[in-house]
């Protein structure tokens, strides 16, 4: 029962990474996305892979035990959190000059190609997942202290994010770009950064 509840907790607080990270192009700039599931399937296989890869090299330096998983899971973190917002840039900069339904529908399109690309790439595990060169799988170094460090630290730079001059800026896009575009806001190149933070928060859940 207590294995149980502590597993209800940590996949909470993931989920709790992703709907704020969700939020700031969603409700914080009002552009409607629904592909953040392919951001965060980019930022889970770089980060696996990354993991797998820097594991024996962290733990040849900082030696076996908490120290090194922590460094590697962190530094990993930080990898698929980067994947995930170079994907969204990318996406982002030819799809966010477009609205509405349109964005939706581009968006869409992007994570059924995520998908489709993840399940038939072979040196990630096609169809059956990633699971590293061991046969016992990937190690699992989330918990629920990290869960809610990085928690903590999303819901943070969100809001610093929200309440900042570019976060006003965000808000004005969502409540009308026209007025906001008559006064300068450059609201193409701030779309396409709430869309990279965005899309680097879902890489990190």
């Amino acid at each position: 029962l207590i294995e149980y509840a502590q597993r209800i907790i940590l996949i909470a607080g993931i989920n709790v990474i992703l709907a704020v990270s969700l939020n700031l192009i969603n409700g914080t700039t009002g552009q409607f996305s629904i592909g953040h599931a392919g951001f965060m399937a980019i930022g889970a296989y770089g980060c696996a892979f990354a993991g797998v890869q820097l594991a024996p090299l962290l733990s040849a330096v900082f030696g076996e035990g908490t120290l090194a998983d922590g460094v590697t899971f962190n530094l990993a973190l930080v990898v698929g959190a980067l994947a995930a917002g170079l994907s969204g840039l990318c996406v982002g900069l030819p799809s966010l000059r477009i609205k509405g339904d349109y964005l939706a529908i581009v968006t869409l399109g992007f994570g059924e190609i995520i998908r489709i690309s993840f399940n038939n790439a072979t040196f990630l595990g096609a169809a059956t997942g990633y699971f590293g060169d061991s046969p016992a799988g990937l190690p699992a170094y989330t918990n629920l202290f990290w869960v809610y460090f990085w928690v903590m630290l999303v819901i943070v730079a969100s809001w610093n994010v929200t309440f900042s001059q570019t976060g006003r800026s965000l808000l004005a896009i969502r409540e009308d770009e026209i007025a906001a575009e008559a006064m300068a806001t450059p609201t193409t190149r701030l779309k396409v950064l709430a869309f990279s933070l965005s899309a680097a928060g879902a890489g990190i859940a």
